[in-house]
């Protein structure tokens, strides 16, 4: 199914913000309060169960969220007036995860990897990979589609990077839902995105550095180089008499704040090789350090304690190797096994202690957390390299390695909350904190649980499938830009709608008169009915059905006991 079903309503919804402002306030409210304000973002989940942080759960909580914000975390917590109410007694409430390294909802320019250099040992910057000034938050899509798959996830913020070579460009802390890059951001030039990846191109149109040497050298050349320009700005700033102005240009400015320990570098070392060779640098160039996307971390757990630098594990784990249902305990190799070769071989034998040798490697690399969980060390996890749909199953099969739920809880909230400076705002919920929840039906590492709802920035993603929409006309009549005209009592009011999808099922947002863009619920077509709801507060939602003929819309609106006609008029999508 669609992402479609990954809602957002509101307290007032566009369409009965478009209602509400046409009307006569004595109609939709019993008191005559004039100072309530007549658009209001709240939600009230009523008698969860919370686990307000690792380790802490409460039973019988109303959580409250208002304008993005946790208002109320309290059994006794008073319900807002306009608020939507959420039934939450069988629920269960978590802080909003957030992904430690990842590249969800970036979208870089194409590049023409096989461009000719005419020095191809001294290119110009971009070719060469060394990109710093570059920010992720001028690439970042939030309506992009694996960040709605991570958000269905649970994911409600991530720390996202440029995509690149050596030296890609800025991560930024960025929320999974806005309008835009800007409004999603959190935080924004967070880190310096490294990695040990050469040069683009291909023979003959190979450029430097186009080897793992060759980055690390020419890391050493730019950072230093960074260095010695930030020395000569300050020699200059302080005394700029009778002095050249400094050499500046972008990368090398971009680079000044890690060089002067005010930016981290954070190193994607997916191999133990990649860890130490970053250390090494680390302790050579003196940067601060995140390591990310570790998947053999098992190999350098000293090295990892001495670095005291936030960790990232990925979440990419092998399957394992199915063993054939006949080979015992007995049968599993040695440390150092001794393979078979010439007269005597064994040939089943050594093929089932060849998939012993490759099962016993697996189960190493599925052990990471546990082994550096073991050893002290907390980290954060990312999904770089997972797919969005096995990340529940890849946290279970963590929790069944032996790691503690609760140390897993952690990684996926207060870790990378602190890790980013924001744990005050992030990875908990707890009044005044960001409202950002994830809520299941279940425990959260219990094999059958589902995410009921996700809470981003206090707008809400519902994925209850029990009143979904149903999809069997053709959606060519109906996808696109649809201006909608309401007739109230004080004359029309327009709505902007715009559908999206295919037989699978429909997707659609509405922007109210007052600009806030809603989701959709619900989207139903048969060929000649379209009919969708958007859902609001204590009036209930609004629901709207009619006819469609001709890219003409022909229906009403109900809500709240009211009922009023309904025109549109299609703008067909560009092919």
């Amino acid at each position: 199914m669609l992402s479609s079903w990954f809602v957002r309503p509101v307290a007032r919804a566009a369409l009965l913000v478009a209602v509400l402002l046409a009307l006569p306030l004595q109609l939709v409210y019993a008191q005559s309060d004039t100072d309530r304000p007549a658009v209001t973002r709240t939600l009230a989940f009523e008698n969860a169960t919370v686990v307000s942080a690792p380790g802490t759960e409460q039973t019988g909580v109303t959580v409250v969220v208002r304008d993005g914000v946790i208002r109320a975390v309290d059994a006794e917590a008073d319900i807002p007036y306009d608020a939507r109410v959420i039934e939450a007694d069988s629920l269960y409430i978590y802080a909003g995860f957030i992904d430690g390294f990842s590249q969800a909802g970036i979208d870089m320019p194409d590049t023409d990897d096989d461009d000719t250099v005419e020095d191809p040992g001294n290119p110009p910057p971009e070719r060469a990979g060394v990109q710093p000034e570059r920010r992720a938050t001028a690439f970042f899509d939030p309506t992009a589609g694996r960040v709605e798959q991570l958000r269905a996830q649970g994911f409600t913020a991530a720390h996202v990077v440029p995509e690149g070579r050596m030296l890609p460009g800025q991560g930024a802390l960025v929320s999974f839902h806005g309008a835009d890059a800007e409004a999603a951001t959190l935080v924004d030039k967070l880190s310096q995105f490294a990695q040990f990846r050469g040069a683009r191109g291909s023979w003959p149109n190979v450029v430097s550095p186009s080897t793992t040497m060759g980055v690390i050298a020419m890391m050493r050349q730019v950072m230093r180089e960074a260095d010695r320009r930030q020395q000569l700005e300050a020699a200059y700033d302080s005394d700029p008499q009778g002095q050249p102005r400094p050499p500046r240009d972008d990368a090398h400015t971009a680079l000044m704040p890690a060089v002067s320990g005010e930016q981290p570098l954070v190193f994607a070392a997916p191999s133990a090789l990649d860890i130490h060779r970053v250390l090494d640098l680390k302790q050579e160039l003196g940067f601060p350090l995140m390591l990310a996307n570790l998947k053999t971390g098992f190999e350098a757990v000293d090295a990892l304690e001495e670095a005291d630098a936030p960790l990232f594990l990925s979440l990419d784990l092998p399957e394992p190797t199915e063993l054939p249902s006949d080979t015992t305990d007995a049968e599993r190799p040695d440390p150092d096994p001794v393979f078979q070769v010439g007269p005597g071989l064994e040939l089943d034998r050594e093929r089932t202690n060849l998939m012993r040798r490759l099962r016993a490697e697996q189960e190493r690399h599925i052990s990471q957390a546990v082994t550096l969980h073991e050893a002290g060390l907390t980290f954060g996890l990312t999904t770089h390299d997972t797919s969005p749909g096995d990340v529940h199953d890849r946290l279970r099969t963590l929790r069944d390695s032996g790691m503690p739920e609760d140390a897993l809880l952690a990684s996926l909230t207060t870790v990378p909350a602190e890790a980013f400076g924001v744990d005050r705002q992030l990875g908990r919920v707890a009044p005044g904190f960001i409202g950002n929840l994830v809520v299941t039906d279940a425990p959260l590492f219990d094999e059958d649980t589902s995410i009921r709802h996700v809470v981003v920035d206090g707008h809400l993603y519902t994925q209850d499938s029990s009143d979904e929409g149903e999809v069997t006309g053709d959606v060519e009549a109906v996808v696109g830009a649809w201006t909608m005209t309401l007739e109230t009592p004080q004359g029309e009011v327009d709505i902007d709608v715009t559908l999206s999808g295919d037989a699978e099922g429909l997707s659609g947002t509405v922007v109210g008169p007052d600009g806030s863009e809603e989701q959709l619920e619900s989207i139903s077509f048969d060929g000649e009915t379209l009919s969708f709801v958007v859902p609001g507060s204590q009036m209930g939602d609004a629901r709207v059905s009619g006819t469609v003929e001709n890219d003409a819309f022909d229906g009403r609106m109900s809500a709240g006991g009211m009922s009023l006609d309904v025109t549109g008029q299609r703008t067909p999508p560009e092919r």
